[in-house]
């Protein structure tokens, strides 16, 4: 729900910039864009391996929607919090991969060693 709030108001936000995306990841594969990237790319624009204007505007209102929004704060809490239950939750499982990974190493060390 956090997520979900936080891309709610991002998209609000870009919204009145102009822009139609639910979500950050939306508007990063611009799918909206493309064909102003064809038309750059037949018509040989000036610049026809960077951005389009329009990418640009994009960005531009992406980067102060999240900052205006507090969006990058908002997400990285949710994934802490999952981050933080997931790794509570599977603690013994990753205390025995540690152990495991540590075992490789010293025997690899000893290998090397003995090499």
């Amino acid at each position: 729900p956090a997520w979900k709030k936080a891309d709610g108001a991002w998209s609000a936000c870009m919204r009145a910039a102009g822009h139609r995306y639910a979500t950050p990841q939306d508007a990063q594969e611009g799918r909206d864009r493309r064909e102003d990237q064809l038309r750059q790319l037949l018509t040989g624009g000036a610049d026809a391996d960077g951005p389009t204007e329009r990418e640009k505007r994009t960005a531009a209102d992406d980067a102060r929607c999240k900052r205006r929004t507090g969006y990058v704060r908002a997400v990285h809490a949710v994934d802490v919090r999952v981050q933080t239950r997931l790794v509570a939750e599977h603690r013994e499982e990753l205390e025995r991969e540690r152990a495991r990974v540590r075992d490789a190493v010293r025997t690899a060390r000893a290998v090397l060693a003995s090499a």
